[in-house]
């Protein structure tokens, strides 16, 4: 059953001219980015008649490139005046934009740029730069998609239903059969099971020892492994392949975010920490299983029926936190026997 948001009470939905622009402020990060698509789809969809701009940071703007209904990705650069001046430029002034991230720097800069009504969580020095503000306590106990959810069905006076649109284009298919093909990973070869070992902070990560170990099993079993990560994760994904026997395809630094998501449709099984890519994967469906540490997974994790999460029972979890004070005792209490039996069972490998 497709779950959606109902607009709350209390608010007057935009209605900017025919004319008129609507820039959407994304999220920074690419998991966030990811959960925001159905407030997104929303937004396009009400916003049919207007031109919808989303501005976003380089790291993100390839996920709304090609978009259905958004005219442009502006790309947000740089700090302080030169950060603050990305949306300005020889067009008028956006009548509305949406501040997705909960930051006062994202709000600031749709002000900056002379956004003539912006929509956003309200808090804090925030109050001075959003017009409509929802209250940041509606934030508390939703996952993070449904809080995005909740502000564009008050900016658009519609229910918001779930839904994880991603533009398929045909270069980022060829270059994702490209890589499968030079690895000799073709379908009836045994089950492709794919490893993101990395994760932007040390809380999140299960030890790449463990990753070997797995990886190591399954190839055993028949299995086909491929670790994935970005370019700064390199030297890790070179370290959980070279203690794997079998070793497994390292694709670390190959797969730009729309090559990512193609290649993702094509495995069987995910196994990753809580990151960007998880939420990536299971955006396009892939069965996935999450290894949940610091992270609250009420709030941030996967969605969607073929996904499962992990997590090690510990005091002080979860505790959204970089760094860990506890020697990683929720990551470290997942031990490989349990993630294999579960790879296993969904996989038959």
């Amino acid at each position: 059953m497709t779950l959606r948001v109902e607009p709350p009470e209390g608010f007057t939905p935009a209605d900017p001219p025919v004319d008129a622009d609507v820039v959407v402020r994304a999220p920074n990060w690419i998991g966030d980015a990811i959960l925001c698509l159905p407030a997104l789809a929303a937004v396009v969809e009400r916003f049919e008649r207007q031109s919808v701009i989303v501005a976003a940071r380089p790291v993100v703007a390839p996920l709304f490139v090609g978009q259905p209904g958004v005219s442009e990705v502006v790309r947000i650069v740089g700090r302080g005046p030169t950060r603050l001046a990305a949306l300005r430029g020889p067009a008028r002034a956006p009548a509305v934009g949406i501040a997705f991230p909960h930051s006062l720097g994202s709000a600031a800069e749709l002000a900056a740029a002379g956004v003539g009504q912006v929509w956003g969580y309200g808090g804090g020095l925030r109050r001075l730069a959003v017009d409509m503000r929802l209250p940041r306590r509606w934030l508390r106990g939703r996952h993070r998609w449904e809080a995005y959810a909740l502000l564009a069905a008050a900016a658009t006076g519609r229910p918001v239903e779930e839904r994880y649109p991603l533009a398929t284009a045909p270069g980022d298919v060829a270059a994702a059969d490209a890589l499968f093909r030079e690895a000799g990973l073709g379908q009836g070869d045994g089950p492709r099971i794919g490893l993101v070992p990395g994760a932007h902070a040390p809380s999140r990560r299960w030890p790449a020892e463990r990753f070997a170990d797995l990886a190591s099993r399954l190839g055993a079993r028949g299995a086909r492994t491929i670790v994935f990560g970005s370019q700064a994760e390199r030297t890790l994904a070179a370290a959980v392949t070279a203690a794997a026997h079998p070793r497994p395809v390292d694709w670390s630094g190959r797969t730009p975010l729309p090559v990512l998501a193609e290649c993702f449709r094509r495995l069987d099984f995910l196994v990753t920490n809580d990151t960007g890519p998880m939420h990536l994967a299971a955006a396009v469906g892939t069965p996935l299983l999450d290894l949940c540490g610091a992270a609250d997974e009420r709030v941030t994790g996967p969605r969607g029926a073929d996904s499962e999460v992990v997590v090690h029972p510990i005091h002080c979890r979860p505790c959204v936190k970089n760094e860990c004070a506890y020697n990683l005792g929720c990551m470290r209490g997942i031990p490989v026997e349990p993630v294999l039996d579960v790879v296993a069972s969904r996989t038959g490998v």
